[in-house]
């Protein structure tokens, strides 16, 4: 008899940020697939949802996106074994520092504990993960565990708002619009801090920046009422989209990335600091996927240098090429390669799991 699997997406939340939406994106398009799917917030259930969970007659797998949510699952697991009920348990890492052990001891015995998880189990939104986690050769990685991520553009309609009149008036003066949107954060903010220099020195171009969060005041001093650089604060997202494809370039990280790549934008990638403007180049969907997160392994060119030889060359820019990551369609292309995990190894998972909690409470944080 053919056992019916049941694919379950865990987060810690249903509103942080870029992992949310992908939790959901992936089980909205896996259900129009007709794949049982459902998914399971951390900061929203019940305790029916769990009992659910537990004694759900198919065989589960759960897609663990955290540390916590790998636990539960764990915990899960061990409950239902004792019911003889089958559990699979997967993991996708959406962050390089998530298992990187050069990072601390709680994220090198983070590393250890997932270790123990099959390795057609375990995805990696970017080449980047493959590379930091250092479970296994980037070349021996099947091409449908590296996923991408999803666009929060596909599901808005673009909104106009008030830079509307200011992108036309520029744009008659022939001028380019770069534009970029992020959370203003320390490690963050390297790249806006060059992009903000290269505007001030240039005036073939005007660069409008969407973002909010705790460096806000500090960008907006750098500005300092330059009239080619427009900061316009926290917008929603269909504003963001509006922006976004009225732009000529967009800098950034993380989804925006695949955002600017679905409108058919050329997208440069911005890469993490504080204090350097840093790039990798072209953002591509391909099969060679990096989305901002620094790399001590990685070549990197000076972010002004590069977008200048652009700028320079005098010629419209080409559309990018519209992006196709499809990271649902990865996960169902992987299904029929998952694989059991043992009693033992989710024991070593839970005591791991514990064990670098005691490292973490004892040493500073480390952000992720």
């Amino acid at each position: 008899m053919r056992l019916t699997l049941k694919h379950i997406f865990l987060s810690n939340s249903d509103h942080a940020g870029g992992i949310a939406y992908n939790v959901k994106k992936i089980y909205l398009e896996l259900n129009k697939k007709n794949i049982k799917c459902s998914t399971l917030y951390l900061n929203n259930y019940k305790k029916s949802d769990i009992k659910k969970i537990v004694f759900e007659k198919d065989v589960l797998v759960l897609y663990c996106t955290s540390t916590m949510t790998l636990l539960i699952s764990c915990m899960i697991f061990l409950i239902r074994a004792s019911l003889l009920k089958k559990t699979i348990i997967s993991q996708i890492i959406y962050h390089p520092r998530f298992i990187d052990p050069r990072v601390s001891h709680f994220r090198k015995i983070l590393n250890f504990s997932i270790r123990n998880i099959p390795q057609r189990n375990i995805f990696y939104y970017s080449d980047e993960c493959v590379y930091s986690s250092k479970i296994i050769s980037y070349d021996l990685v099947d091409k449908n565990n590296i996923i991408g991520l999803c666009s929060i553009y596909n599901d808005i309609k673009a909104k106009e708002f008030s830079i509307h009149g200011v992108l036309n008036n520029y744009r008659e003066k022939n001028k380019k619009i770069i534009s970029t949107i992020g959370r203003l954060v320390d490690f963050k903010i390297g790249y806006i801090i060059e992009l903000i220099r290269l505007a001030k020195m240039r005036n073939d171009f005007i660069l409008v920046i969407i973002g909010f969060g705790p460096e806000e005041k500090k960008i907006i001093e750098l500005i300092s009422n330059s009239e080619s650089i427009f900061f316009i604060g926290k917008r929603s997202i269909a504003e963001s989209k509006y922006l976004v494809e009225n732009s000529d370039l967009y800098v950034g990280m993380g989804t925006t990335l695949v955002d600017a790549n679905s409108l058919s934008i050329p997208a440069i990638v911005a890469i993490e600091s504080n204090n350097q403007g840093l790039t990798s180049g072209f953002f591509s969907s391909g099969s060679s996927m990096c989305f901002g997160e620094y790399s001590c392994t990685s070549q990197y060119y000076k972010l002004a240098d590069f977008l200048s030889n652009i700028l320079d060359d005098n010629e419209d820019i080409p559309k990018a090429t519209k992006n196709k990551s499809h990271p649902w369609n990865k996960i169902e292309n992987n299904i029929p390669y998952l694989e059991n995990i043992s009693f033992l190894k989710v024991l070593i998972i839970i005591t791991s799991i514990f064990t670098s909690y005691i490292f973490r409470f004892f040493s500073k944080n480390d952000y992720h």
